[in-house]
This record gives structure tokens, sequence and C-alpha cells, in this order.
């Protein structure tokens, strides 16, 4: 699946909000850019889901059949996806929880739209930055570490970095 890492890419969004009108309001925003956004009410509207379908989850706390945390939880049990929280729960206790639990960023309701568009690009734009491998050996004093040959030297003399 190709990411979003200019404006021009589209975004495939998994919405978890049990609320039709903040749902409706966030898929025609996206929708005008292009974006898809696909949405559950529930946990249980999630379960035939595949996560790896998906760019990022944008999950409300508040659901009938449990909350948006236990989904982020059972995410990063094996996915990096991004989420970002959004949720009328803006207590400093269920902001860290979020973030906590793994959460990317948390927004709270009322919320623009378009601030929620522009996090929810801003955080796939640096999700997906590649940072440029490091050819050149680092040195320090009479440690030397080649991670092209992946290799360390000390005072001249190769060293055996092998698993313990």
């Amino acid at each position: 699946m190709s990411h979003p890492e200019c404006h021009n890419e589209k975004m495939k969004i998994l919405l978890l909000e049990d609320d039709q009108t903040i749902a409706y309001a966030v898929q025609r925003f996206f929708a005008n850019s292009g974006d898809l956004v696909w949405c559950a009410t529930s946990l249980e509207g999630t379960e035939d889901l595949d996560p790896e379908d998906f760019d990022l989850a944008i999950l409300d706390i508040n659901l009938p059949d449990g909350n948006g945390l236990e989904y982020l939880h059972y995410l990063r049990s094996f996915s990096a996806m991004p989420v970002l929280m959004l949720t009328v729960r803006d207590s400093e206790e269920d902001v860290l929880k979020g973030f906590r639990e793994g959460a990317d960023d948390y927004i709270t309701k009322p919320f623009s739209l378009a601030i929620l568009k522009a996090r929810a690009e801003n955080i796939l734009k640096h999700r997906h930055k590649r940072p440029q491998p490091v050819d050149e050996p680092l040195i320090f004093e009479g440690l030397s570490l080649s991670p092209a040959t992946r290799s360390c030297r000390a005072d001249d003399r190769e060293l055996n970095l092998g698993a313990a």
C-alpha cells in the first residue's frame, strides 16, 4: 500500500466513531480531497477489517460496546499504523493514557475538520520519512563503527560484536 508522503497522495482512513453526524462530516470533508474514510460505529464493526488496508486510524474512546483505547491496544499488539484519538474525553489522565497506549496524536471534541485533516496528514508525513542510511564510519576517540561494513574497530583492532 502506498502511503501519503505528500499532500497529493490520497489517504485511506479507518474511522471508529459512533456519532453518525461526526462520522458523516469527517467522511465528507476528507472525501473533498479524494481521501477515503471507512467508518465503523463499534468495536464489533472492526472485526472483519484488516488494519493493514488503512494508512491511519482515527479512534473515538466512547463506543457502545467498549472503547477506542481497547482497539488501540489491539492495534499496537501487531501494528505501527498511525493512530489519532478523536474524543470528548479531555481530562489530562485520558490524554496521557491515549499516548501511553500508543496514540500518535489526540484531539478533543469539539474540533475543526481542517485541523483534524492537517494533523492526519502531518502524522503520515513524518511517519513515512525514512532516515538516510549512514555510510560514513562513526568515530569517537579510539572507537570506529562502520554501518556500511557492519564492523567495529577499537585502537585499530577489529572487534567481534557477534550475537551474544
